[in-house]
C-alpha cells in the first residue's frame, strides 16, 4: 500500500514539473474556475494541473513530505522537483513555510 502510494505522488510530481514548465514557456494555459486561460495571460504564474498556483504548490509540498515520510531520503530528486514547482507557482505563503518545514525535517 505504502509503495502505491509513494509512486502515485511520485508521479504526480514529475506530471506536475512537466506542465508547470509547458505554462512557464507560455506553450499551454491553463484551466481554473473560470474557465481555460491562454498561455499569455497577463496575472498568469503555473498552476499545473490544479486550478491556481497556490493549490499547486500547496499539494506539492504536502506531496513531497509523503514521499520524504515512505522514502527517508534526505535530498532526492523529488525535493528538487518540489523547489522548483514551488518558484514557478510564486507563492510566499507556501515557499516560506516549505522551506521551514525542510530546515527542521534535516536539522
Amino acid at each position: 500500500m505504502k509503495a502505491s502510494i509513494t509512486s502515485l505522488t511520485s508521479l504526480l510530481i514529475i506530471i506536475n514539473f512537466a506542465i508547470c514548465l509547458l505554462q512557464y514557456f507560455d506553450l499551454i494555459g491553463h484551466l481554473s474556475s473560470k474557465g481555460y486561460y491562454e498561455p499569455q495571460f497577463w496575472l498568469y504564474r503555473s498552476a499545473g494541473i490544479f486550478s491556481g498556483s497556490w493549490e499547486l504548490s500547496f499539494i506539492t509540498s504536502v506531496i513531497y513530505f509523503i514521499i520524504y515520510q515512505n522514502d527517508k531520503k534526505k535530498i532526492n530528486i523529488y525535493l528538487i522537483l518540489t523547489i522548483i514547482i514551488l518558484f514557478l507557482a510564486g507563492t510566499r505563503g507556501v515557499i516560506i513555510p516549505f522551506f521551514l518545514s525542510v530546515f527542521f525535517l534535516y536539522v
